[in-house]
């Protein structure tokens, strides 16, 4: 069976009108992978952003603009079946101006699947903080 597999893998290379064929074929996917990989990389923070800016709005406090990074990423199982990324991004907030909170957000597939703010507020409107 190997000495078959190497014979025709043989074959393949010395063929000459495949020469210089596969090579470039793999390079063209490889830079499609990196391409989508890139793409879809920018619409999960677009998504963040947009998410943390109306979370924020609803939790009545400032959202600071350009503080959304991403802190952990991870391949994951999407609810869908196949296998997907998981981004975990990070954004500062303030609620009296003097004092940066963070909060997290995740987003897994192109969905928000979690916003954690540190703290909720009680009726009086004081900080209740979550652990």
């Amino acid at each position: 069976m190997l000495g078959t597999l190497s014979c025709l893998l043989a074959t393949f290379v010395s063929d000459p009108t495949l020469n210089g064929f596969y090579p470039q074929l793999i390079v063209v996917l490889l830079l499609a992978a990196i391409l989508g990989f890139w793409w879809s990389s920018l619409k999960a923070r677009e998504l963040a952003v947009s998410t943390a800016k109306m979370q924020c709005q609803r939790e009545q406090v400032q959202f600071l603009d350009q503080t959304v990074a991403m802190s952990r990423m991870k391949p994951v199982r999407l609810n869908s079946g196949p296998i997907g990324w998981q981004r975990q991004y990070r954004f500062e907030f303030t609620d009296d101006g003097a004092h940066r909170d963070t909060a997290h957000l995740t987003v897994q597939g192109g969905r928000v699947t979690l916003v954690r703010f540190p703290f909720t507020r009680d009726q009086d409107g004081s900080r209740v903080y979550t652990h």
